[in-house]
Order: C-alpha cells, then structure tokens, then sequence
C-alpha cells in the first residue's frame, strides 16, 4: 500500500527513538539507584571511559564501542547506562530482599572512588524500592517515618496494580526515594512503570535548571506584558546575551 501524504524526513527517526528507550524488567522486592550526570556535548566520551573502567573493575567485557544504551550484569547487581545530549544516566538495580526499603542503596555495592570520579556533576540521583505483594501496605503515618517525617505524594498506578509515593526532598545522601509497592505486576509491567518515573524526575531537574539564573535576571529587565510587538523583537537578542551564562550555569565545563 502507497502512503497517500508527504512525510517528514524525520518521523521514522524519531518514531524509532521510541523503540530504542528499553527498560530492564524488575521483579519485587528490587532496589533501584538512579543518577543522571550532567556533562556536556564534551564529556559524554569521559563518561564512555569511565563507565568502561566499572565493567573493568566487576571482570567483564569491554566493548569497543558504547552505543546510547548499554545494559550488563556485573554480578552483584544490574547497571544501564544510557547517553544523552548532554547528560548520561547509570540505572543500578539489585533483586533480592531488604528490611528497609532505603537503608541499604545499591550505590553502596559501587567502589566509592568511582563514584567521586563521575565526569560531570550528578542533577537527579534517586534511590527507589520496589516492595513485593507480601509486604503489608504501609499506612500514612508508617510511609512518613520512611520519607524522614515529611509530607508524602502518592498515587495508584497501572490501572491499580501498583503505588507509588515519594516526598521528592533529596535526603542526606544526595537522593530523592521513592516507594513503589507492586501488588500484581509482571516483570516487564514493572520496568516500564520503574523507567518513567525515574526519567521524569530527571527531566523535571533540568526542566527546572534554568530558575537560580532567572531569579537573578533585575525586575526592570522584564518586557512590558501589553507591547508583544516589542517584545518578539526584542526576545531573540536578550535570548542571545542570556545564553552564555546560562549554559555556563546549567554545564559547567
């Protein structure tokens, strides 16, 4: 069958781009610790490297070259490392059971110097816990005292199969943590609900890492609301001016 309309040169590339974001199934109970690092169109190869010396140091397999995702088994854990634009992530999973969901952070299983040595500065880490069906579901006061006291944000997702809460406060060790409690999820249920949220909170990171700049832009700098002539005019150049700065704020070198 003919396509009867003009495509854009770019819809089966951006359709596959779709099919290339995979997730790692997880099955309950499973720890989960996230971290997206800020690096630059110039780091993303330091981060190639450094990641090579993590298969290295567990005895596995280097590759000659790291494609945008790259999953492995090192033995005590799972780890998928993706590339970005600017940023890469490093998604740790471990399976297996846990007396507290946050206590023990699969980042701790990873050699410390490592993790000092990340090219680039880490915008969103997140450890996440995956309780099984088992588990007695928590009361507010009970998901509380896990989120260190505060007010906690919660929902029923996949059609009621699971729940998810979080505080969204980075803890002392620099993470958020977010609960998901599955009550009947496959494994591949879970992973594509686990990959989302994880992606989302980094976006919201970066989404939002353009704020300290703005506070700092002077009240009389602002375009009067009512002359938008003016404004579309004048908008590009102050984009421009604003540009180098915001870069330099939003990835240093």
């Amino acid at each position: 069958m003919s396509i009867l309309f003009r495509e854009h040169p770019l819809s089966h590339a951006v359709t596959g781009e779709l099919h290339s974001l995979n997730f790692e199934p997880l099955r309950a109970p499973e720890r989960v610790s996230y971290l997206a690092v800020v690096c630059g169109d110039q780091g993303i190869e330091l981060n190639v490297t450094h990641f090579k010396r993590l298969l290295e140091h567990h005895g596995q397999s280097v590759p000659e070259a790291v494609k945008q995702q790259y999953p492995v088994d090192l033995g005590p854990m799972r780890v998928g490392w993706e590339r970005h634009n600017e940023f890469v992530t490093y998604t740790f999973s471990k399976q297996g059971a846990f007396a507290h969901p946050f206590a023990e952070p699969v980042l701790h299983g990873l050699p410390a110097q490592w993790l000092c040595e990340l090219p680039g500065e880490v915008i969103a880490a997140v450890s996440l816990a995956i309780d099984s069906c088992e588990t007695p579901e928590r009361d507010n006061d009970a998901l509380s005292a896990l989120f260190d006291g505060n007010p906690v944000i919660g929902s029923r997702v996949v059609a009621g199969l699971a729940g998810a809460w979080s505080d969204f406060k980075i803890q002392p060790d620099g993470c958020v943590r977010i609960l998901v409690h599955d009550c009947s999820l496959s494994e591949h249920q879970a992973g594509r609900l686990v990959k989302p949220i994880l992606d989302i909170n980094c976006y919201r990171a970066l989404a939002l890492i353009g704020f300290p700049l703005a506070w700092k832009v002077p009240p009389g700098s602002a375009m009067p609301i009512g002359d938008w002539r003016c404004w579309h005019r004048a908008c590009p150049a102050r984009v421009l001016r604003l540009a180098p700065a915001l870069k330099a704020t939003c990835w240093p070198s």
